[in-house]
């Protein structure tokens, strides 16, 4: 009897016991609410790494936040905190030897965390190997592709690769940078395409260097590897003209806003044909050229004298020294593109007095560089002398607008002006010896006709006249009266009386005379006026001679 109570008893026993150890299980089975860090690369035996957690159970008391270490993980420092939540609990821990840990974190044995830690004795390293593609020959100013290839010839993953390309001519790189999270190892590879600019050449071609580094990459532990770089070289071709005289000014001393010529002789002496070729003149110590002249292609060892009109408005006044340089679409640098300075001196331009042309231009007072033109019917033709920058002013008979005619540039054998009229201005290029016309308004009567008589490089004669303007002449006029008539005389008898005109014939003579007096052509007003004055002559004849008493 005694032993089948004890039995019952331990019975009983045995399935409380297997009862609270499950629920145990079951409890610590729970993970624990909060933020555990761990290291999550390779590990060295003997190397330092920290573990943190960061206590976010609510119901947690006391001081009871637990490492649980497996057998060969030693804890070097702790930084325990209070066991209220939402404190971080560090710390710090070695490896005897090379395996992998697991290990855990408990709060109040409720709960807790768990991690792997991967101890090692070695670590596979990437090994980069760079290829850069064959760059072809590129003309100063064209461009290429470079596609430059990285393969991972190592044991290990590459991570974080960074690199720069550079090349020493100072080209132009579109995208000069790599950047790659990762790169596998062979034969996975990676690529990267950029453009290349040359910027630089000197004499027919130029070689230059394109360096790709690779200054920063890593292993699959965070260990940064040794930079690696790879070089490849590359020609620019350009063209190469060249002074083979001195750039010789037609004069040294002029006024500004007057033209010169400027003469020399180029050759190129490059393999490649010069085009766009462009002359640019500056002041010494100017970054700007004050004027540039196109000439046309140049081929390869040819050779060609030019003779070229330049402006000085843009030259300061002064002596200066200015020097000539020569480019093209490819052209190198060298010191043949420049040509040694000459000196010009300029004076700035003088005050011009205003003149009276034929009664017509001017106003007849003061010093301008404007000219008052004045065109009217019986003046419709001036000449004036002009210097480049004058304007002539015009006002139309009965208009309120003025018309401006500006000189803009004057060369040896043709002017540049500039009208303003109302509407688009108009700027006219006018050889010696020919004529442009301009219409001033709606009434055709006050257009202008401008004809270069005579120019040089500093003025020029202009004749401005209305195109209205007709050639005067002189009106036909037919004697007024008729030859005497001879009177015969009877020597033996008395002379005879002459008989008294009759009215009616006299009368009629003159009818006769007026119907022969014609114009040649129109005439002008005052050839009118005479016309007038003579008629009424006439008629106060013919009424004199009418009333006259004959006398017997």
């Amino acid at each position: 009897m005694m032993f089948k109570m004890l039995s019952k008893i331990m019975s009983r026993s045995l399935i409380y016991l297997v009862i609270l150890l499950a629920m145990g299980s079951m409890v610590f089975a729970a993970e624990c609410v909060g933020t555990l860090s761990a290291p999550t690369k390779l590990v060295f035996p003997g190397e330092e790494f920290t573990v943190s957690f960061f206590n976010a159970e609510p119901t947690s008391t006391g001081l009871d936040v637990n490492l649980n270490l497996p057998v060969g993980l030693t804890t070097v420092s702790t930084n325990p905190q209070a066991g209220n939540p939402f404190n971080v609990h560090k710390w710090t821990i070695t490896a005897a030897s090379a395996q992998i840990y697991d290990a855990s974190v408990t709060v109040d044995g409720l709960c807790e965390k768990n991690f792997s830690v991967n101890v090692v004795d070695t670590v596979d390293n990437p090994n980069l190997d760079i290829t850069v593609d064959a760059i072809p020959d590129i003309m100063l100013g064209d461009s290429a592709p470079v596609t430059v290839t990285i393969e991972n010839l190592g044991t290990g993953i590459a991570t974080d690769v960074s690199g720069l390309l550079s090349t020493a001519g100072n080209a132009n790189l579109e995208a000069n940078t790599i950047s790659h999270t990762q790169i596998e190892v062979a034969p996975a590879t990676v690529s990267t395409d950029h453009i290349l600019t040359p910027t630089y050449c000197t004499g027919n071609s130029f070689t230059d260097t394109l360096t790709v580094n690779l200054n920063n990459f890593k292993n699959a532990n965070g260990k940064f590897m040794t930079p690696v770089s790879q070089t490849a070289q590359f020609n620019v071709l350009c063209t190469d003209l060249a002074f083979n005289t001195l750039v010789t000014p037609s004069v040294t001393s002029l006024t500004q806003g007057d033209g010169f010529t400027i003469s020399f002789t180029l050759k190129n002496i490059g393999t490649i044909n010069a085009t766009n070729i462009i002359i640019s003149l500056y002041v010494e110590n100017s970054t700007s050229p004050f004027t540039t002249v196109s000439l046309e292609d140049l081929a390869t060892g040819e050779s060609t004298q030019y003779s070229k009109d330049v402006s000085s408005s843009s030259i300061p006044t002064g002596t200066n020294e200015i020097k000539t340089i020569i480019t093209s679409t490819s052209e190198g640098s060298s010191t043949n593109n420049e040509a040694p300075s000459f000196t010009m001196t300029v004076s700035a331009p003088a005050a011009t007095p205003q003149k009276q042309n034929n009664g017509g231009g001017g106003n007849g007072g003061g010093f301008s560089s404007s000219i008052l033109l004045t065109l009217t019917e019986d003046n419709p033709s001036v000449s004036l002398n002009v210097k480049k920058y004058h304007t002539i002013k015009y006002k139309p008979e009965g208009s309120e607008d003025w018309i401006y005619f500006n000189i803009k540039k004057i060369y040896d054998n043709y002017v540049e002006l500039e009208a303003k009229i109302p509407g688009p201005d108009e700027t006219v290029k006018i050889n010696k010896g020919d004529s442009a016309t301009f219409d001033v308004n709606e009434d055709s009567k006050d257009d202008i006709r401008t004809t270069v008589d005579s120019v040089s490089t500093s003025s020029a004669i202009i004749e401005f006249s209305l195109l209205s303007a007709k050639p005067k002449t002189k009106p036909n006029i037919l004697p007024m009266f008729p030859k005497k008539t001879e009177q015969k005389v009877n020597e033996e008898t008395q002379p005879t009386e002459p008989k008294p005109e009759v009215k009616e014939s006299f009368s009629e003579g003159v009818l006769k005379f007026i119907e022969t007096f014609t114009l040649r052509s129109k005439a002008p007003i005052y050839s009118g006026m005479s016309l007038s004055l003579l008629i009424i002559l006439v008629g106060l004849g013919i009424y004199f001679v009418s009333t006259r008493k004959p006398e017997y």
